[in-house]
C-alpha cells in the first residue's frame, strides 16, 4: 500500500484539496466499521464534513482536517461552534510510512483546553492589527501526550454510547 502522504503536499492546492478528500473518506471508512451510519452534506457550506449516526439514532456533526508530518492544524471559528452538544473535530495526521492517526475532539474542548489548543483573537496581540479569520490551531506532534484521551480507538466507545 502506498503510504507516501508528503506527496499530496508538494504541488498547489490541488493536491492539498485531495489530502482533505481522502481524510474524510478515511474517517467515513473508520465510522462505518465501527458500526455508525454516514451521511456526507451535499454542500459544505457550514464546516461540517460528515454526519455520523450512532445504534441509538443519535446524529453527531464532524469537521475532518488533516496534516502531514509536523504541521499545525487550523479551525475557523466561524465554521466550529465551540458550545455546540454533538460537534466533534476529528483530525487525520499522515505520517510517510504510517498507517494515519486518528483524533476525536469534541467541540467544547477547543474552547475549554489551553493546553491542547491555541487560539488567535480579533486582534494579533503583538501588532494590534485586526485578523482576517480568528482560528483555533492544534500542533498535534508536540501535544501527543495530552491527545490521548482522543485518540480514535480510545475515544470512539463514548460516542457509540451516547443515547438520546
Amino acid at each position: 500500500m502506498n503510504k507516501n502522504w508528503s506527496s499530496l503536499d508538494r504541488e498547489p492546492n490541488s493536491k492539498k484539496l485531495k489530502r482533505g478528500h481522502i481524510a474524510e473518506y478515511f474517517s467515513e471508512m473508520q465510522f462505518m466499521l465501527h458500526g455508525f451510519e454516514t451521511f456526507k452534506p451535499s454542500v459544505d457550506d457550514r464546516g461540517i464534513d460528515l454526519i455520523i449516526r450512532n445504534a441509538f439514532g443519535v446524529f453527531f456533526d464532524i469537521q475532518v482536517k488533516s496534516i502531514t508530518d509536523n504541521k499545525n492544524i487550523t479551525i475557523s471559528k466561524d465554521k466550529f461552534e465551540t458550545n455546540k452538544d454533538r460537534l466533534y473535530l476529528v483530525a487525520v495526521q499522515f505520517v510517510d510510512d504510517k498507517d494515519p492517526e486518528m483524533y476525536i475532539i469534541p467541540a467544547n474542548e477547543l474552547a475549554n483546553r489551553t493546553d491542547i489548543f491555541s487560539r488567535t483573537g480579533e486582534k494579533n496581540k503583538k501588532t494590534g492589527e485586526k485578523i482576517k479569520q480568528p482560528q483555533y490551531g492544534l500542533q498535534i506532534n508536540s501535544k501527543k501526550g495530552l491527545l490521548q484521551e482522543f485518540e480514535f480507538e480510545k475515544y470512539i466507545d463514548k460516542i457509540k454510547a451516547i443515547k438520546p
